[in-house]
């Protein structure tokens, strides 16, 4: 069914964009804990 097809594509899209919004958040807490360390 193409149908299903389309809503696998729409939640592997859905789980990359939070993988990478949570990669971001991860930075941005390092790089804070940096700068308050150098």
């Amino acid at each position: 069914n193409g149908m299903d097809d389309k809503s696998d594509i729409i939640n592997n899209e859905i789980d990359f964009s939070e993988e990478v919004e949570a990669s971001f958040s991860a930075a941005d807490w390092l790089r804070k804990i940096l700068f308050k360390w150098n």
